[in-house]
């Protein structure tokens, strides 16, 4: 117990707080950890809903007749489809 109180003396009021990354920078160490936690999450979240969007296109819509499939298109002419370069 006595450490704890000599710590505690010698930083005063910064005792018990999150050091900052920059003492000019007003950014905690728990703040950034925060961040990075979060724009992690984010860029998940985005993957999950871009593939869950490709999935809607690709198989979802053209399943249920929302609009045709890229393997059913034709040409305006009626004729064949045109090759996919």
């Amino acid at each position: 117990m006595g450490e704890a109180k000599r710590r505690k003396d010698s930083l005063g009021e910064e005792y018990g707080q999150s050091p900052r990354i920059l003492p000019w920078l007003p950014i905690t160490k728990a703040q950034s950890g925060d961040f990075v936690k979060w724009s992690s999450r984010g860029a998940w979240g985005g993957i999950v809903l871009l593939v869950a969007w490709w999935l809607t296109v690709r198989f979802i819509g053209p399943a249920f007749g929302w609009w045709p499939g890229a393997w059913t298109w034709r040409s305006p002419s009626g004729g064949a489809p045109r090759p996919v370069h």
